[in-house]
């Protein structure tokens, strides 16, 4: 899981937006945790609400 946090840290670095899926509407959730874990997402949305922001 480091290299995993390294990249959103660098995401962050370089003045990026970090967005995560909540984990309690993933298939898989343990990505989406990991990723609230390093402390590094902007925000937490419901597929939904990612879908409109993505479009």
């Amino acid at each position: 899981m480091k290299g995993f946090k390294n990249g959103i840290a660098a995401i962050k670095r370089a003045g990026g937006l970090t967005v995560v899926q909540a984990p309690d509407t993933a298939e898989y959730p343990v990505m989406p945790q990991a990723a609230l874990d390093t402390g590094y997402v902007d925000r937490l949305l419901k597929p939904t609400t990612l879908l409109k922001i993505l479009a």
